[in-house]
């Protein structure tokens, strides 16, 4: 590894992804600028008559050190207000602090 290979992580969007590292990069208002404008659409025939509208989500998230209990209900918060549905979230090394983690299944 060199220098070239070590890049300092920080809050905001680049590298095609919104990085957060810490909890205040979750109100970054670029990062949901770029959730808004991550759908890609086209149109393709169906029949002679019908076309239909496809679209795509290509948005990406990498949380890093982040409370898990503080960055599942961020992100659940923010995928839905966005219809972010197809978003790829990564966490890394997001520990879970002494509160006990609750988790409702829909």
């Amino acid at each position: 590894m060199n220098e070239k290979d070590i890049i300092e992580e920080h809050n905001g969007v680049y590298n095609g992804k919104w990085h957060i590292v810490s909890p205040e990069g979750f109100d970054l208002k670029e990062g949901l600028e770029y959730l808004k404008k991550s759908w890609e659409g086209s149109i393709e025939e169906e029949t002679f008559c019908n076309k239909e509208r496809i679209f795509k989500y290509n948005a990406k998230i990498k949380i890093s050190n982040v409370d898990l209990k503080l960055v599942l209900k961020k992100v659940s918060s923010l995928l839905v207000q966005v219809y972010a549905y197809g978003t790829d979230v990564e966490f890394i090394d997001c520990p879970r602090k002494q509160i006990p983690l609750e988790i409702s299944m829909l």
